[in-house]
């Protein structure tokens, strides 16, 4: 009840008695991976008996300078000592800041929430207890509010006559003022003859064929970048490219042609007979030709980016006949009611920019490949953006912002993670694994701690088809646990479950809630084998010891038989002998795992089983993945060998179970 951690990583103790006298030392913990890292040093307390002292500020040692991003949170600290125990104070330019509706006290620290530039100026703490000459200490924080870049263009295609200009008007706001760069398929633009370059506006005179593509306008400043793209298509007076339909000469991602355009179009687009030597749509046997097999997803699930996301892919089985085009369509994950964003993209581009996404937040794609036989399977990935850039605590000593070059600008080591000090972020959606008859884990993942340590979870649940709220199933988990069970659940009732976080500022908001579960005791129920295994979709290396892995799995492909878990097999790559597959088990419904305690710089191949109690599976395709080598004997330039997947067909087509 006495200690409380700090987002700086500081612990402070409120009156320390000789109780709290002994040796400490700093530890983070990671609740997804379950790695510990722990302070080489340490850190001694002796508790003494005072007699009358003056009062004295122990933190912050001088005055400081902090840059926040606008709309998050910050804490400034100020540890006092003294005897008789200082009371402090805090003051915003020389005005008492304890009646403001955005600022609360943790101790005798000052929390201001959800900050805006108003929030900018100096505070002051103050110390008394009435000891000493002027019985009172300061420290100063000079806080300044920055806001990152907003970038807006007024079009999103234009189709430009050739030897005609082309002006694309860019609108940034930003605090400090952002710099701007202009982009033409993502290379940067210098000032010349033919592009004209302003801060707000680009302008490209006598256009030709070669000026075609993607222009995107960037902005940057100290705490974040943002960016807009418009894409230009030029073409012969009266002509346009040979094209399926007037959709096409947008990019995939621009909105509709409005229909008082689109009888100019038609009149316009003149079809030509096809470039002989061209592969034709389909050919003249159709009945040779299948759906096309799901792409496979080459993008990591993790990305820096904050706002966008750069998805990759290829292609497997067309099915016989080119690939026309694939779709795109993603959403976020916290609200599965949203509406999918629709992408179509033409069939020999294999990557796609997703724009306009929120900071730190979880998506789901899914995607498709079409040939003229319609719409091939369905290839999904999950995947997670970056959060907006911490805010820095500088010295104010140290510090003068160069806001022309803020390169020029030194930094000293003292940093806070200040960012978004606030209850946590609501946890990633539970997964639900069977237990018992009556009885089920709920495993889930958790995101932000909001600046504080995550205290404890809480587990609530809901019956489906019935009236009522929420009901608490479980309070007071530990953070270090990320799964329990919830039992004496009713037989042949739905249920879905959700998860809350809680830390020194408050509980998050509700998880997502989970995916149906029925409860209807499987004691005596005769299941069927599954037949086609899941589909190994990524592969990496996290460090010397761990491979991490995500796969696909649908349960159409066995008719909806229910499926308990996967087994995870993997071995060296030069191992020929079967019985040097070592065996993870993976229960319910995720779809990642890491596999530790691997070998370093050492070759795996990986395969995996689906399972119920009907047995196991076909296996997977099989993926090899390379660990990293030991720090101590990297080599320079030495990268580790990327997944590669096994020249093995994919799940609907294995060969007997057993084989690689």
């Amino acid at each position: 009840d006495n200690y409380l951690i700090m987002p700086s990583g500081n612990l402070q103790i409120v009156n320390a008695t000789q109780e709290d006298e002994g040796t400490y030392k700093c530890a983070a913990y990671n609740p997804v991976t379950q790695e510990v890292k722990t302070s080489v040093s340490s850190d001694r307390l002796r508790v003494r008996r005072s007699t009358a002292e003056a009062a004295r500020i122990i933190y912050p040692p001088v005055a400081q300078t902090i840059i926040v991003t606008k709309g998050q949170s910050l804490i400034l600290e100020c540890v006092a000592g003294g005897m008789p125990p200082p009371k402090v104070s805090w003051a915003k330019d020389g005005s008492d800041v304890s009646g403001q509706n955005k600022t609360r006290f943790l101790l005798t620290n000052l929390l201001i929430e959800a900050t805006s530039e108003e929030d900018s100026g100096m505070y002051t703490c103050t110390a008394t207890n009435g000891i000493g000459d002027g019985g009172s200490a300061f420290i100063f924080y000079n806080v300044q509010v920055f806001e990152p870049p907003e970038v807006n263009m007024e079009s999103t295609q234009q189709i430009v006559t050739w030897g005609q200009s082309a002006k694309f008007t860019c609108d940034v706001r930003g605090n400090p003022q952002p710099s701007v760069v202009w982009l033409r398929n993502a290379e940067p633009l210098l000032p010349s003859s033919r592009h004209r370059i302003s801060r707000r506006i680009l302008r490209v005179n006598s256009v030709g064929p070669e000026d075609d593509g993607i222009y995107q306008c960037v902005a940057e400043n100290e705490v974040g970048s943002a960016q807009a793209l418009t894409f230009l298509m030029t073409t012969r007076r009266g002509v346009f490219p040979n094209l399926a339909s007037e959709r096409d000469i947008l990019p995939p991602t621009a909105p509709p042609i409005p229909d008082d355009k689109q009888l100019l179009l038609k009149a316009q687009l003149k079809p030509r007979p096809p470039t002989p030597g061209l592969p034709t749509p389909c050919p003249s046997d159709k009945t040779s030709v299948v759906q096309p097999e799901a792409p496979i997803i080459l993008s990591s699930p993790r990305t820096s980016k904050t706002d966008y996301y750069e998805l990759t892919w290829k292609p497997r089985d067309n099915g016989g006949a080119p690939i026309l085009f694939y779709t795109v369509k993603h959403r976020k994950v916290v609200n599965t009611t949203d509406d999918w964003t629709v992408s179509r993209v033409p069939g020999l581009q294999h990557r796609l920019i997703l724009t306009k996404l929120d900071p730190g937040s979880l998506y789901e794609v899914e995607m498709a490949a079409y040939n003229c036989a319609g719409e091939g399977q369905t290839a999904m990935m999950t995947f997670r953006t970056g959060r907006r850039p911490k805010p820095e605590i500088i010295a104010s000593k140290e510090v003068q912002i160069q806001k022309d070059d803020p390169g020029t600008s030194t930094v000293s080591s003292i940093q806070s993670d200040n960012n978004r000090l606030s209850p946590p972020e609501a946890p990633d959606r539970p997964t639900i694994s069977m237990a018992s008859e009556t009885s089920v884990f709920v495993t889930w993942i958790p995101r932000g701690n909001g600046g504080f340590p995550i205290q404890s979870f809480r587990v609530e649940y809901k019956k489906l088809k019935q009236p009522g709220d929420w009901i608490l199933a479980t309070s007071d988990i530990p953070p270090s646990r990320l799964s329990v069970e919830i039992s004496e659940l009713e037989k042949g009732t739905s249920y879905r479950f959700r998860v809350r976080a809680m830390n020194i500022l408050g509980e998050s908001q509700p998880s997502a809630p989970s995916k149906p579960y029925m409860v209807s005791g499987y004691s005596n129920r005769n299941y069927e084998r599954p037949v086609t295994g899941p589909y190994i979709t990524f592969t990496e290396a996290l460090n010397e010891t761990t491979i991490m892995l995500k796969w696909m799995y649908i349960p159409a492909s066995n008719n909806n038989t229910p499926i308990h878990g996967f087994y995870i097999f993997y071995r060296p790559t030069d191992s020929d002998n079967d019985s040097d597959y070592k065996k993870d088990m993976v229960e319910g419904d995720r779809y990642w795992h890491s596999i530790t305690d691997l070998q370093p710089e050492t070759s795996y191949d990986i395969k995996m089983q689906c399972y119920n109690k009907g047995g196991e599976s076909e296996f997977s395709n099989v993926m090899i993945c390379e660990t990293k080598a030991r720090k101590s004997s990297a080599q320079p330039g030495r990268q580790p060998q990327p997944a590669a997947p096994s020249p093995q067909p994919p799940p609907n087509r294995h060969g007997p179970p057993g084989t690689a």
